[in-house]
């Protein structure tokens, strides 16, 4: 990125201003960055274009409003790291059991294939073993895709109820991961409950 944080100011009063120029700057100097940012979290080139495209557009609706407190570069990859992470919490809210590859573990070979089965093994397992009311809470929050609240009305229990059979099923989830070394998007996957 040639933008000193002085540019990258001066292309920002340029573009409160209306001057598209200025927008066309900073789509040339920081699509492909904002790209690359978006790609390390979905793994999808054609959805990272479209998250940048969007958080670039998004600059540009808000231009008369937005102030950056620091660089503009700091401002436009957390906004992409936001809509990538927004977009697998869509895409993903249960990382499904048979969607497994997408934490990182393939079937390219026989023993990664064993690996594969005995990772969903295991989280079947751990799942099967919690208590009765915490697997029925896990279930309809990710199976079904029901809110906090939601499961609360229907099984007639408080939402902190809810919340705390989900943090411990979560737990027992994390720890069984952590075997297998996929604990990172797990994470990911659990900060999208309490967000």
């Amino acid at each position: 990125m040639s933008n000193t944080i002085n540019q990258d100011q001066e292309l920002l009063l340029r573009m409160r201003s209306d001057d598209e120029v200025a927008l066309k700057s900073i789509f040339s100097d920081y699509y492909k960055l904002l790209v690359t940012i978006g790609y390390r979290y979905t793994r999808d080139e054609h959805q990272s274009k479209d998250i940048a495209q969007e958080v670039i557009v998004d600059l540009w609706k808000r231009r008369k409003d937005i102030r950056i407190k620091y660089s503009l570069k700091a401002f436009l990859t957390r906004a992409v790291i936001n809509k990538s992470l927004n977009h697998l919490k869509k895409k993903d809210k249960v990382v499904g059991i048979h969607d497994f590859n997408q934490v990182g573990i393939t079937t390219d070979n026989a023993e990664q294939s064993l690996l594969y089965e005995e990772v969903l093994e295991n989280i079947q397992k751990a799942i099967d073993n919690l208590p009765p009311k915490c697997k029925e809470v896990f279930t309809l929050s990710r199976y079904h895709d029901l809110s906090h609240a939601q499961i609360s009305e229907k099984l007639n229990i408080s939402k902190k109820t809810v919340e705390n059979h989900m943090t411990r099923a979560l737990s027992e989830l994390r720890v069984t991961l952590k075997k297998y070394g996929v604990i990172p998007l797990f994470i990911i996957w659990i900060k999208s409950f309490f967000t």
